[in-house]
């Protein structure tokens, strides 16, 4: 086989390769594409639903405001005539049930000490996540920014090197 024969049967070759890198790599970049896509429409919904609970728990925050102030305006003598709610289920006790106002009091109190501790434990490790997720997402934007300018970079060099193929592939052709 002649120089020219070598040459053509090594082009076709690279041509046949080329051909299926460049299919492979465009559709893995479109996919890619879409992956990204897809990531940023799920953390959206994510966000919004957390977003949702979130306001969600202001809103009970608000109610338990409102119930204290119902309970100290009682205490303070100020009894606005409305009647006790049964809540969550649990029956309102009734003034002949309550025996021991004292314990009544003692244990109302301990429960919301209770309450506020936990309350408070459970708002650090809230913010602890946030933040912690927060770091891991800025740190994977990072990562992934970089990624791409990788990417780009690969692509520039990619564009000349596929036009030059091609223009040779062209001139053997002609």
């Amino acid at each position: 086989m002649d120089a020219r024969g070598t040459k053509r049967k090594h082009t076709e070759i690279v041509k046949n390769q080329l051909s299926a890198d460049c299919t492979k790599l465009n559709y893995d970049s479109e996919k890619f594409n879409e992956d990204i896509k897809a990531s940023r429409e799920d953390f959206g919904l994510m966000c919004k639903s957390m977003y949702n609970r979130l306001s969600e728990i202001l809103t009970q925050g608000l109610f338990l405001e409102e119930q204290h102030g119902r309970v100290l305006d009682l205490l303070d003598g100020r009894h606005h005539g409305q009647e006790s709610e049964s809540i969550g289920g649990k029956e309102t006790l009734t003034m002949p049930t309550i025996e021991d106002v004292k314990k009544l009091a003692r244990d109302s109190d301990e429960t919301l000490r209770n309450n506020r501790i936990m309350k408070e434990i459970e708002i650090q490790e809230l913010e602890k996540v946030f933040k912690e997720y927060k770091a891991i997402m800025k740190q994977n934007i990072v990562c992934l920014r970089e990624r791409a300018e990788c990417i780009e970079k690969q692509r520039r060099e990619l564009s000349p090197k596929l036009i030059q193929f091609a223009r040779a592939v062209a001139e053997e052709s002609g």
